[in-house]
């Protein structure tokens, strides 16, 4: 009955080696295979005459062979069992994985071998070698990204840093793996930056915040995402960017508060109708009376009128198309038509391409110093005039042509008190178009006034500029219905004044559209002493002579 227990199990034993998920191998001193279960062969496709005749170690992968035949060998001369995985060459050809446990029963009776119990891990070792392969594929593509790159686990401790960040903080990745992070970074403990990893540890949420660490001067953007172990942190250096918008946040200081205009258009295009204004500063307001909303959209055209000065104009689009800076002073029309002197500066701006993509136009009201300099030179062209020798009434015809170019003035006339010194009379006028020549042939008869009367007669009687600024209004202007036919409708009477004494009168005339000019009014006030004492001067000579 025993002996039929025994053989009863020594069955099942063997039925159970036969159908088990483990391998079975027995070697020899030699290492080759004495005996191989039925599930050993079946995991290595081998048939009963497959069994390798050389040792074991021979059918193993060429780059673990010499291991595990040193393993082998300190199980042979040790007795102490050995693990190991490996490759094995199936009888298919290719090669399996098995995990192996070696051990020593050589001095076992009825074993007498060394017993090495297997199983077939390919697939685990497939699944481990895409984890891996995956697993490098986004460590690689952490490390060359932009942004910096860190995980932490549930207790803030380090789990992995992308190369970027070890950049920014210019350490290794031993010194952060396993460390509590404000263990690392104290300094940063209270920050914005802790309170977002705080928040969205705590909370599971995202949060985005921007942040200054001081120790490193480093601005960071950090945007903190919750993970089921912790919390991964992508950050940004926007240092460049923080200090470039600091640097036009003190541009926009600088060009919103100058007392110079600032002007911005595109580049192009050159022809009509020009670049369009894209900016302007609260200086250009104030300087021209257009508001950002009235000129944005609009090209600088906008300033110009019919005295501004065309050649020069032509100078400054040559170098426009050359994209070379220029400086130019030209005469502009501020919105209510009043006309002004501007010196500016052009300049092209490029793109970090050499692109050229916007002018910027640095400008400065200089009225006051160009009217300085003009009325200088006009009043140097009158002292030269006078000082020719030419009779009184030529040298007033040509001063009244100099005076027409200089303001631009639709008429001049010269009224001068008679010998009597009871009537101002016409002794001189210009009539440069065809409707002021037809002013005068429908005005013959208007050619003297008593004091007081009209525009000359009030500028006698007063020894005052006088402005009349709508003849239609004006009932003493006895000439206004063929000013109206001429255009004319505004005009100055500016007494002509020797010593203490008026000895006639010049009026300048304005054409529709054209306005009251303030700064003319002190050339006026220096032309009224200036040219009567030249007229004077010049009346005693002839008389000497």
């Amino acid at each position: 009955m025993i002996n039929q227990r025994l053989i009863d199990t020594d069955i099942r034993i063997e039925k159970l080696l036969e159908n088990s998920y483990f391998g079975l191998l027995l070697l020899d001193t030699s290492f080759s295979i004495i005996y191989s279960s039925q599930s050993a062969r079946k995991i290595n496709g081998w048939g009963n005459a497959d069994l390798p005749e050389a040792p074991l170690f021979t059918a193993i992968h060429p780059d673990e062979r010499s291991y595990v035949a040193g393993m082998l060998q300190s199980v042979l001369d040790t007795g102490v069992p050995q693990n190991c995985s490996f490759r094995l060459k199936h009888t298919l050809g290719h090669y399996i994985w098995l995990q192996s446990t070696f051990t020593n029963m050589l001095n076992e009776p009825g074993i007498e071998a060394i017993v090495c119990n297997f199983a077939d891990i390919s697939d685990q070792k497939k699944t481990e070698f895409e984890f891996r392969k995956q697993s490098d594929q986004i460590n690689e593509m952490l490390d060359t990204m932009t942004d910096g790159f860190i995980s932490l686990d549930g207790n803030l401790c380090y789990t992995y840093a992308n190369k970027r960040v070890l950049k920014m903080v210019g350490m290794e990745l031993r010194a952060l793996l396993g460390k509590y992070i404000w263990d690392v970074f104290p300094d940063a403990v209270g920050s914005a930056t802790y309170q977002a990893i705080q928040t969205a540890l705590i909370e599971k949420k995202y949060v985005c915040n921007e942040d200054f660490y001081a120790p490193l001067q480093l601005w960071q953007e950090n945007r903190v995402y919750p993970s089921a172990g912790g919390v991964s942190v992508f950050i940004r250096d926007i240092t460049k960017q923080k200090k470039e918008e600091h640097h036009l946040k003190l541009l926009e200081s600088v060009i919103t508060n100058t007392t110079d205009s600032v002007l911005i258009t595109e580049a192009e295009p050159f022809d009509e109708p020009g670049p369009r204004i894209l900016y302007v500063n609260e200086a250009f307001t104030n300087m021209t009376g257009y508001t950002a909303d009235e000129v944005v959209g609009k090209t600088p055209r906008i300033l110009h009128g019919p005295k501004t000065d065309k050649n020069e104009l032509k100078r400054l689009g040559e170098s426009l198309r050359k994209w070379q800076p220029c400086e130019a002073t030209l005469l502009n029309y501020k919105k209510t038509g009043e006309e002004f002197w501007i010196n500016f500066t052009l300049t092209p701006v490029a793109d970090e391409n050499g692109w050229y993509t916007h002018w910027i136009s640095i400008e400065r009201d200089v009225t006051k110093r160009k009217n300085e300099e003009l009325q200088s030179a006009l009043f140097a062209d009158i002292s030269a005039l006078f000082n020719e020798p030419t009779e009184l009434p030529e040298l007033l015809d040509r001063l009244l042509d100099s005076l027409v170019n200089y303001g631009h003035f639709k008429f001049a006339e010269i009224w001068m008190i008679g010998a009597d010194k009871n009537r101002i009379n016409l002794t001189s006028y210009l009539s440069q178009t065809d409707e002021m020549q037809a002013f005068y042939r429908d005005t013959p008869h208007i050619n003297r006034f008593n004091k007081g009367e009209g525009l000359p007669g009030g500028a006698w009687k007063t020894g005052k500029i006088q402005f009349w600024d709508d003849f239609n209004k004006k009932e003493a202007f006895l000439r206004k219905d063929a000013a109206k036919k001429a255009g004319v409708n505004t005009a100055y009477a500016i007494p002509l004044i020797s010593g203490n004494l008026t000895i006639g009168a010049l009026l300048l005339g304005l054409g529709n559209g054209d306005h009251a000019n303030e700064n003319l009014l002190k050339l006026f006030t220096d032309l009224s002493h200036h040219l009567g004492a030249e007229i004077k001067r010049k009346q005693l000579e002839q008389e000497l002579n």
